[in-house]
């Protein structure tokens, strides 16, 4: 999923409900596709960009809510 976003942030935070630790930014680059799972992103926060990219998905059933 793309989401594009106005104002620009000086953070953008996302944490997935079942657990206490915040997905880290460009997991989408870093981990292997196979292995994503929901909220595994990536944040493009330049002011030409402004997009954030991220997953959906219902393959781990501990992870329901971003």
């Amino acid at each position: 999923m793309v989401s594009n976003f106005t104002d620009q942030r000086a953070s953008v935070d996302i944490k997935v409900e079942s657990d206490s630790d915040y997905i880290a930014n460009e997991t989408l680059t870093s981990i292997d596709q196979a292995d994503w799972q929901l909220g595994h992103n990536i944040i493009y926060n330049d002011t030409e960009t402004r997009e954030i990219h991220y997953i959906i998905s219902g393959a781990d059933t501990d992870r329901r809510s971003v």
